[in-house]
């Protein structure tokens, strides 16, 4: 054969594909995604490698209330160990997941040894301007991988997407503004969204990323507030230069806030004190 013919064959073997889609060539699945019913109108879509949407993939929206699948193919015969690819769901940050095809391979979403995860998203808080109101209302999208070895059965990735709790939407909230105070250079006000993050409930590793911040901060010196350093304290604490008041007058003049004012008694007797015994408890037996 000629290279010529060769090359004409590969472009007809291509079109095929295109036209009749993978499973015409028995290319195998690599990845089922389900969504719903959840609570909420959502967009979803998936970015893969290696893999090619069957049927279009999922609808531009996502009703609420209704479920939906879609199956991608592999682009060749052979799947691979696993499949990477990034979940984008409008209003909420991407989220990486892996799904597995061979034990050499890892199935996870968010990060590794995670077959579950709930992303949150709120509205945006200026949580350093007192003034600003919080948000009242979130949004929560439930996810879980199901893994799948078979050839020909594909790994499940599970979508749910709902409005937030009101734990959820405290926890989210408070996660954000700490992210945020990590990126300037306020050892007090990062100090003080680290410890309202502890009580919030926010994940070990975003409270362990932004102590590991607060450690680098004081190796700058940023722990310390401006005129409150060693050397400046150590100019002020001198006892020759405390500064006395020293009174006008020693003459004392009475009070003339009411003609019996008590300051212009001299003696004064106070207040008696007198405990009856028992009367405490004839007065609960009434």
């Amino acid at each position: 054969p000629t290279r010529r013919g060769a090359a004409t064959r590969a472009r007809s073997v291509a079109n095929i594909v295109l036209q009749h889609g993978p499973q015409a060539f028995g290319l195998p699945p690599v990845l089922k995604v389900c969504v719903g019913p959840g609570g909420l109108d959502s967009r979803i879509s998936v970015s893969l490698t290696g893999g090619r949407a069957e049927d279009g993939g999922l609808p531009e929206i996502c009703a609420a209330g209704t479920s939906y699948t879609a199956t991608w193919s592999s682009s060749s015969i052979c799947r691979g160990a696993a499949t990477k690819g990034t979940l984008h769901i409008q209003e909420f940050e991407p989220m990486p997941f892996s799904v597995a095809h061979t034990e050499q391979g890892h199935t996870y979403v968010q990060t590794k040894g995670k077959w579950r995860y709930t992303m949150l998203s709120a509205p945006e808080w200026e949580w350093r301007d007192h003034t600003s109101k919080k948000p009242t209302e979130g949004w929560a999208a439930d996810t879980e991988v199901q893994g799948a070895h078979y050839a020909d059965k594909a790994p499940i990735v599970r979508v749910h997407v709902r409005a937030a709790t009101e734990i959820e939407l405290k926890r989210f909230l408070q996660a954000r503004a700490m992210r945020e105070a990590e990126a300037d250079d306020d050892y007090d006000t990062l100090h003080a969204q680290v410890t309202k993050a502890k009580l919030a409930g926010v994940e070990r590793a975003d409270i362990e990323r932004a102590e590991e911040r607060l450690k680098e901060l004081r190796r700058m010196g940023m722990h310390v507030s401006e005129g409150a350093d060693k050397e400046t304290l150590k100019r002020m604490m001198v006892w020759d230069s405390v500064t006395r008041t020293r009174p006008q007058s020693r003459d004392n003049w009475p009070c003339g806030a009411c003609s019996d004012c008590p300051c212009n008694v001299e003696v004064n007797c106070g207040e008696v004190l007198e405990i009856v015994p028992n009367s405490v408890q004839e007065y609960l037996a009434d």
